[in-house]
């Protein structure tokens, strides 16, 4: 999985949608069913670039909506996106693990 995009927003093109878009777009990340689970991003005007399933997306709609909305609801660290998708990956799971886990 490759991070979700860099210091000034979203980008990626995946399946059925490109995602590209200042963060401050970025409205709401969800993960829907029945199986396979689908990934939808949703910006805050509406529009909806990207629903894509589980089988297109490469890695787990959970982890990924996850990881998006990490980085939307923390500006400050999106500069680690500017080291490159493990780093960034990394980080987010830092801060997502649960305490104790």
């Amino acid at each position: 999985m490759r991070a979700p995009g860099s210091v000034d927003g979203l980008q990626g093109t995946r399946a059925r949608g490109d995602a590209d878009g200042p963060w401050d777009l970025v409205g709401e990340v969800t993960v829907t069913g029945p199986p396979p689970a689908t990934l939808s991003l949703t910006m805050i005007d509406g529009y909806v670039p990207v629903t894509c399933s589980m089988r297109y997306l490469g890695a787990d709609p959970h982890q990924v909506a996850a990881i998006v909305r990490f980085f939307r609801d923390h500006p400050e660290e999106r500069g680690v996106l500017e080291t490159g998708g493990e780093a960034a990956l990394n980080r987010a799971a830092d801060v997502l693990r649960p305490v104790g886990g």
